[in-house]
């Protein structure tokens, strides 16, 4: 039996309509960076994984010495968002995640209004300000100043001499080079928090509510934001009832990341190199077709960050995150991993 549960997206659309743009929009500029917190001795790891899946590289890492925490700056093109892995020194709370996104900004004061109005705690830096976790997408926000200092610039942070040839990660050279940037980043949160999420994400970045996508065979449904037509996306889905993947899944790992995808030209290429070189996924065919106007698979969950990693590829005028059938497919794909 299907779930009968209605979806919220006459119910975003008006409260965007409510809000009206964001105070942020005006002075937003798109996302800097996206930051893992990981496991002391595990930083590595995640660098060689990322390298594996993605085009990121290492460039550059920095020491904090008080903290006794690592920051290592991964790379795809100076243009396109850094992933920053900061590897905790000491014990870490919770489980291993995607934990900040970090966004451009012109002005700072439209932010410290909008935190303030939304009694979201924060701290001043002096490259820009730091929330604590947001209420509803659980991880924090970072808004970095134009012609603020560079954050690891910050002190207490010195230059970690490191060779990024010694994590073992060259570039590809075959038909994984044409896997590109930064898609969509996907949360799943539990129901309790859906609202408090979109209101969350239209308050404090330039993102906007664009559409929903309901899963009924899997009791759950999926929000799409978008900041015009650029990427990435922000994608949060989240369950109807416990018979819902998604439930299970912000029941033990809480409100999170829970995968971030990246674009390619050459989906079904790409899937045979990986999988010769042995990387593992939650399905052995890829999910849609060219009718359908998308191609996608999910990667097996990462050991080191808890993440999966999915893949995309486009066709025609499609340019949308699922098709109504994809989305399910995706979601069922992942139920035997809670």
């Amino acid at each position: 039996m299907t779930s009968m549960h209605k979806s919220i997206e006459g119910e975003l659309t008006d409260l965007r309509e409510r809000l009206g743009p964001s105070p942020v929009a005006p002075v937003f500029a798109g996302l800097a960076f996206f930051r893992y917190r990981v496991t002391a001795g595990s930083g590595v790891d995640l660098i060689r994984e990322v390298g594996r899946k993605t085009g990121y590289r290492l460039a550059r890492a920095w020491k904090e010495r008080e903290a006794d925490a690592l920051y290592y700056e991964l790379l795809l093109d100076p243009s396109l968002p850094a992933m920053i892995i900061h590897e905790n020194g000491r014990s870490l709370e919770g489980y291993p995640r995607l934990d900040a996104l970090a966004f451009r900004v012109t002005d700072l004061q439209p932010v410290r209004d909008s935190l303030q109005n939304g009694c979201i705690p924060s701290r001043e830096e002096p490259w820009g300000i730091a929330t604590e976790p947001i209420p509803g997408p659980g991880d924090r926000f970072i808004y970095l100043m134009a012609g603020a200092p560079a954050w690891h610039d910050a002190p207490g942070l010195e230059p970690l001499p490191i060779d990024p040839a010694a994590v073992g990660i060259a570039p590809f050279g075959d038909v994984r080079d044409s896997i590109g940037h930064l898609d969509h980043i996907a949360y799943r949160v539990p129901v309790a928090y859906v609202r408090r999420t979109a209101e969350m994400i239209m308050k404090l970045t330039g993102y906007s509510f664009d559409s929903c996508y309901s899963v009924a065979d899997q009791n759950a449904e999926t929000m799409v934001f978008r900041w015009g037509e650029r990427k990435p996306a922000i994608v949060v889905s989240y369950g109807w009832d416990e018979q819902s993947v998604v439930h299970a899944y912000t029941a033990k790992y809480g409100p999170r990341v829970h995968h971030t995808a990246y674009y390619t030209d050459d989906l079904r290429a790409v899937l045979l190199r990986q999988k010769e070189l042995g990387l593992n996924f939650t399905t052995e065919a890829l999910i849609g077709d060219e009718t359908r106007g998308i191609l996608q698979i999910f990667s097996s969950p990462s050991p080191f960050s808890h993440e999966i990693t999915e893949y995309v590829q486009r066709f025609g005028s499609f340019t949308g995150f699922f098709d109504k059938g994809n989305v399910g497919e995706l979601m069922g794909s992942t139920k035997h991993l809670n």
